[in-house]
């Protein structure tokens, strides 16, 4: 019996921002470029499956398919900007209002996300470029979302303390409160 570490291979020299492991042996991933790769981690090959045709990506998400993402990047003005874009249909649009945290639906065919702008935060599904329903209007507009069987937040204090909630019914239930090192 060896107690040795496994031996780590870099596969690529790319700045990874998001990954989804689609098998034990395939990732796909985005780079701070913009460029989408699929992993091959058993061949130790990689090939470019998408391009976000924007640079200076400051975060994404992808779906659990990856065949979808949800990104930021800074423009020309230097001003934070989000889109959506499925690599599978060519479906792409523009957010309206700063993405906080995005998470996607289990099966990746809706996506929800927590915007703010000048009259507060929201908590909005979309399930394409024409079908986005508000859930809720919040005052949290710090917080990480996750989509499990439910969509949650989890809303973090500046002392690391943070608050749980599920969305049900359209509405925002507490289901702990001011719990450190809370995480999805």
């Amino acid at each position: 019996v060896s107690d040795s570490i496994p031996v780590t291979v870099p596969i690529s020299s790319r700045k990874i921002i998001s990954f989804v492991l689609l098998s034990s042996s395939d990732v796909v991933a985005v780079d701070t470029k913009g460029i989408v790769i699929e992993i091959d981690t058993k061949n130790l090959a990689e090939r470019v499956v998408g391009n976000l045709k924007h640079e200076n990506i400051s975060d994404a998400v992808l779906s659990p398919s990856g065949n979808s993402v949800v990104y930021s990047f800074y423009n020309a003005e230097n001003s934070k900007t989000s889109s959506y874009l499925n690599f599978k249909n060519g479906e792409s649009f523009d957010i309206t209002g700063e993405v906080r945290s995005a998470a996607f639906s289990p099966d990746g065919g809706q996506f929800a996300y927590l915007t703010t702008n000048k009259d507060g935060g929201e908590l909005l599904v979309s399930k394409g470029i024409n079908t986005t329903e508000r859930v809720l209007k919040t005052r949290i507009d710090v917080a990480v979302v996750s989509w499990q069987s439910n969509i949650s937040l989890i809303s973090y204090g500046k002392d690391g303390y943070g608050d749980l909630f599920v969305v049900k019914d359209n509405t925002l239930n507490k289901i702990v409160s001011s719990k450190y090192g809370l995480n999805v």
